[in-house]
């Protein structure tokens, strides 16, 4: 068996480091397993070179689904497919495995003329447009990362076709020193001994990175000293928005917008809590990344953050104009911070570790390389 994972090659997102896990997971137990990058000179290559994670690469393919519009999808889908047929059939791959949009429906054509066969692995929600109804026909098997996505599928997918499959995740954090966590803080220009309120994310409107520096400006009131650390990019007018909203109401000096983070995971330890604001959310991965790192989660109830935590148990959700009593009981009530912590951090680990995903994953390739 042997398993390609193309992947666009640009941005480091949560798809790309579940991708890279499952890689790794596979190489480890004896899986021939292979990342091919569309992009080079990206974050994504230079992640991969500084992990010495060894990848190929195959230029000169415009990708679908960049552009929304049916007829450029259709086009560039058929100019790729002998280049991208040949490629399969040359190096002998049994088993594509798309995780990402723009490359489910770039390869997705071309390998089901091929001798491989193609895994569509759905990591954002579907639309109810009927076009959606030719995965069945253009995948072998389809995943979803949640049931909320799962949800979304096309009606015509039979049950034996697709499953949903939680993101996996390295459930061994590193330890790290107090003195550390504090030298980290100030280079960042976090105040060292306040309470520290974390935001990690792409900062685009559905993220809700808006809405949640609004509930700031009440929380702050609680105690002034309280820092927000927004930790992320994305959408340039989106993220001017953002400054806007901390200029006009003079808290400067309560919130860092440090940008793009490469170790995310040095991040959650400066963390006092997690703030996950999005509504219709996927699945949401800095959740679980938190739990592994002991930090408590406070999320939208909304999406799949409903399937992650469980209220009061191994996080708190809450709904609209709720986020200040959320914050409020994280940082008065002790007792109750510390069991919400344990309590998360051992659900995280059962429920979401590498080593599951990749044994119901493989479960998936034996049934198709039959």
């Amino acid at each position: 068996m042997k398993v390609l994972f193309p992947l666009p090659g640009g941005a480091i997102g949560g798809s790309h480091r579940s991708t890279i896990e499952l890689h790794k997971q596979l190489l480890a137990s004896g899986v021939n397993s292979e990342l091919l990058l569309h992009k080079l000179d990206t974050p994504l290559s230079s992640l991969l070179r500084h992990e010495n994670i060894p990848f190929k690469t195959m230029s000169g393919i415009k990708l679908a689904g960049e552009s929304s519009n049916i007829i450029n999808i259709v086009f560039r889908v058929a100019y790729n497919t002998i280049t991208i047929r040949k490629y399969i059939n040359k190096n002998h791959i049994t088993i594509v495995h798309g995780n990402d949009l723009r490359i489910n429906l770039t390869w997705s054509l071309p390998t089901k003329f091929s001798n491989a066969y193609f895994v569509w692995h759905q990591r954002q929600l579907l639309s109810d447009s009927l076009y959606w109804k030719a995965i069945n026909y253009l995948s072998d098997y389809f995943i979803s990362i949640s049931k909320y996505v799962y949800n979304t599928i096309p009606s015509n997918i039979p049950e034996n076709k697709k499953t949903y499959i939680y993101n996996p995740f390295e459930v061994n954090m590193p330890i790290i020193s107090n003195q550390k966590i504090r030298n980290d803080k100030a280079k960042l220009g976090v105040p060292v001994d306040n309470f520290v309120i974390g935001y990690i994310g792409r900062l685009v409107e559905r993220k809700n990175v808006d809405k949640l520096l609004k509930s700031f400006l009440s929380i702050l009131k609680l105690n002034k000293k309280i820092t927000l650390l927004i930790v992320g990019k994305g959408d340039i007018n989106y993220t001017r928005e953002l400054h806007t909203i901390i200029k006009s109401n003079n808290i400067e000096d309560s919130v860092c917008m440090v940008g793009f983070i490469k170790n995310i995971y040095s991040v959650y330890p400066l963390l006092d809590v997690m703030v996950a604001p999005a509504s219709d959310e996927p699945f949401g991965r800095t959740l679980v990344e938190s739990m592994l790192a002991r930090v408590p989660v406070v999320a939208y109830k909304s999406g799949a953050h409903t399937e992650i935590i469980n209220h009061n148990e191994t996080g708190v959700l809450y709904s609209d104009n709720g986020l200040l009593k959320s914050i409020d009981v994280i940082i008065n009530n002790k007792k109750f911070r510390d069991n919400l912590i344990n309590k998360a951090y051992y659900f995280a680990k059962e429920n979401f570790s590498s080593d599951n995903h990749r044994d119901k994953v493989l479960q998936i390739y034996r049934g198709l390389d039959r």
